[in-house]
């Protein structure tokens, strides 16, 4: 077996959603707005994904900005495109539960 000489960054180890977790825990920012800045940032549509799973588990409380409500109504006319799902920035803001926080402590997958 050869061992690599650099290990895979940690933000393509774990999950999404350890990542988000985490980030809330640490108060680094909106989970969205700070993981854009990394050099290859998750697509706008694993990042809703996440959000959506977490805040279905109770860990986090989100409110979601007026990007879902425009894609709605372009999808209900049919003007939206395959690319604009995943390059369009996300518009929310959460907020860790308790639940979230005990998740985040826990060396666990949600």
């Amino acid at each position: 077996h050869d061992l690599q000489e650099y290990q895979q960054p940690e933000m393509l180890r774990v999950g999404l959603e350890d990542l988000v977790l985490q980030i809330l825990l640490l108060d680094l920012g909106e989970p969205s707005s700070f993981l854009y800045k990394a050099v290859n940032p998750p697509s706008a549509l694993a990042m809703r994904n996440s959000l959506k799973l977490l805040e279905g588990l109770g860990a986090v409380e989100c409110e979601w900005g007026d990007d879902g409500a425009r894609r709605k109504q372009e999808a209900a006319i049919g003007a939206v495109d395959s690319s604009s799902a995943t390059n369009d920035t996300l518009q929310v803001a959460s907020g860790l539960t308790a639940l979230g926080f005990h998740l985040a402590s826990l060396p666990v997958d949600p």
